[in-house]
């Protein structure tokens, strides 16, 4: 990484940050790429089911970008010198409130789980 200077607002560069914040946007699409790739490179005849050619692969495939983008993200704001002092000025910002979206993600998805209109799911 390069030497950051005082005045500048991009932790590398304009392209390897926006690379990064629109991750979102190339990484499910990325994904979908590769997948589509599998079946039509695969050798088999149309219309075979394949092992790889279910939503499955799909996730498996997009996870780990997925996990990369939302490991790294909290990690370059809460770990790194870049914010400190920021950070310890206004906690309510950058600590509880995240937290809460989080914890509030979590319930909602547990009452998803849980709620009986999706009892046909496995």
């Amino acid at each position: 990484m390069s030497q950051r200077t005082l005045s500048s607002h991009w932790i590398q560069s304009p392209l390897w940050d926006g690379f990064w914040m629109f991750a979102g946007l190339w990484a499910p699409a990325l994904s979908a790429l590769i997948y589509f790739s599998l079946r039509a490179f695969s050798g088999a005849p149309a219309g075979a089911e394949l092992p790889v050619h279910d939503m499955q692969s799909l996730a498996g495939i997009y996870l780990p970008l997925s996990i990369m983008h939302r490991i790294t993200t909290p990690y370059a704001v809460l770990a790194t010198p870049i914010l400190r002092a920021e950070i310890r000025q206004d906690p309510t910002r950058y600590v509880w409130i995240p937290l809460a979206i989080f914890a509030a993600s979590i319930a909602l998805s547990l009452c998803f789980v849980f709620h009986g209109a999706f009892g046909f799911m496995s």
